[in-house]
């Protein structure tokens, strides 16, 4: 059995969320022929160094991407599809993600994690620059109703 296997079975029977899927369809291009016996701690760290060093992934991306496949991977073993005794994706070190100096020097970049709330929505940003433009809020103006008390 083979990763791509795995997705497609996990996606048909375990609903997965969007943010997983999404994760496991950019991995299966590359990673898809992999044989899940061939999944130890050594590909991972493997994996993981080249998203850093050639695909310069972003931190998250990279926790996003790898904890996907873990979940995938989990979901295989409670429907007895696989056994992964030392179970690689789940024993990596706290920081895994983080770009060393060695990770930085080769991939030439140093990604860091950016945090934001969200993302914006489709005509978001032109309402920005609109309220940016005016120096207006829209806002509706509601009187303020308490309930339950007497004048």
């Amino acid at each position: 059995m083979t990763i791509a296997d795995l997705v497609g079975d996990y996606e048909r029977e375990a609903h997965p969320s969007p943010q997983d899927i999404a994760s496991l369809k950019t991995i299966l291009p590359i990673h898809g022929t992999v044989r899940l016996n061939e999944i130890n701690a050594a590909w991972v760290e493997h994996w993981i160094a080249q998203m850093k060093r050639i695909d310069k992934v972003a931190p998250t991306t990279i926790h996003a991407k790898v904890g996907a496949l873990a979940r995938a991977t989990d979901w295989g073993m409670r429907k007895g599809l696989l056994t992964m005794p030392d179970h690689a994706l789940r024993s990596l070190p706290s920081g895994y993600a983080q770009y060393t100096k060695a990770d930085a020097a080769i991939a030439g970049v140093q990604r860091k994690d950016n945090e934001r709330d969200r993302r914006l929505e489709p005509g978001e940003w032109g309402k920005i620059l609109g309220v940016i433009a005016t120096g207006v809020l829209p806002r509706t103006r509601r009187p303020l109703v308490l309930e339950g008390r007497r004048n």
